[in-house]
């Protein structure tokens, strides 16, 4: 992991569910991360845009959908997964009584379910590809057009969803490291 010479808003136990803080976190990685630079690609974001991506998680799809047009963007999205699985894991991480390696423990665990699920969008994207001769890291819209209906939809969730998950895990990390003042290697 990269360090950078200014650091996003300190993440603590106080502000760590609240969603205008969760926001500065993001939008400081979407400005100084340069593995954030997926959520601004092109596709990613007319993908998300026609709906796709967002079966990431239907309860927060639903919560999103409330929101105001003008606030029904990818961010956004991001922004209440990351604060739901956060919300799961502070849940998770209460039936351990003041045991910060236990706590430490459930976090990390947590986490890497998260990158499992990333793991399985690309592999996804990766498979679809293959199979339909596209390259995945420079696909054209007909590209896309092209693939069988199917595989079309399944190709752009799959794609949306990586992008998603990877950012939520990349924040997910940051977070643990603000917390427990240790790297959490992705």
């Amino acid at each position: 992991m990269k360090f950078f010479s200014k650091k996003p808003p300190k993440t603590t136990l106080k502000n760590l569910t609240k969603i205008p803080h969760l926001e500065k976190v993001l939008f400081w990685f979407l400005k100084n991360d340069p593995l954030f630079g997926e959520l601004k690609n092109d596709n990613v974001r007319i993908f998300f845009e026609e709906g796709y991506g967002r079966e990431v998680s239907s309860d927060i799809h639903l919560l999103f959908l409330k929101e105001p047009v003008e606030n029904q963007n990818i961010f956004r999205y991001l922004t209440m997964l990351t604060w739901r699985d956060l919300i799961n894991i502070i849940e998770s991480m209460k039936t351990i009584e003041n045991n910060n390696c236990l706590a430490k423990d459930v976090f990390k665990k947590e986490i890497s379910l998260i990158g499992n699920k990333t793991d399985e969008a690309l592999q996804s994207v990766y498979r679809i590809s293959q199979n339909n001769n596209i390259d995945s890291s420079n696909f054209t819209r007909e590209d896309v057009l092209s693939l069988e209906p199917l595989a079309r939809t399944s190709f752009k969730i799959a794609f949306v969803e990586d992008a998603i998950i990877s950012s939520e895990l990349r924040l997910l990390a940051w977070i643990y490291r603000d917390l427990f003042r240790e790297e959490f290697k992705i």
